[in-house]
């Protein structure tokens, strides 16, 4: 009987212990949910896209097209999925465009504001909202007739806070 008793102990023990690796395997899955430090984001179920580049404007460039073409290396889902991009752009100002696509490019028809730096990145997504972005690249477009310097920058590129 004694035995029996060890025996229905340890097996209840084995139990409680599976249920703690249980919760801590759901926290971790709950965890995987959140934006990693490389710019993803993941829903349960799903990957995240690949990363990938902004190509052009280049960051730092300076005198761009006020109707520039913006470019960026295809993502690729994991999973074989297709990804659909958002383009987020911002003057300095703090107002803002977002702009939804599925090619890895995306012309602007209406002119930008000249002589004015902006801000953007994109955002890669799958059907199942698994998301990655990609760090902020900046431009100064034109100033118009061409006249005039535009001055120096003050260094580094500072990230918008509104996005």
């Amino acid at each position: 009987m004694k035995g029996r008793g060890i025996r229905s102990l340890f097996a209840f023990s084995i139990c409680f212990i599976g249920l703690l690796i249980g919760c801590d395997v759901m926290k971790q899955l709950s965890l995987s949910q959140e934006t990693s430090g490389d710019g993803a984001y993941t829903e349960a179920g799903g990957l995240a896209p690949r990363s990938f580049n902004l190509l052009a404007p280049p960051n730092g460039a300076i005198g761009v097209s006020v109707t520039p073409t913006l470019s960026w290396e295809q993502a690729v889902d994991p999973e074989g999925k297709r990804v659909t991009y958002t383009v987020s752009l911002n003057p300095a100002d703090g107002t803002g465009l977002v702009v939804t696509t599925q090619s890895p490019t995306y012309t602007f028809l209406t002119p930008l504001q000249s002589g004015t730096t902006y801000y953007w990145r994109v955002t890669a997504e799958d059907p199942e909202g698994n998301t990655r972005r990609t760090p902020f690249f900046n431009f100064t477009t034109a100033t118009e007739g061409g006249g005039g310097g535009g001055g120096g920058g003050g260094g580094g590129t500072q990230v918008p806070s509104f996005l």
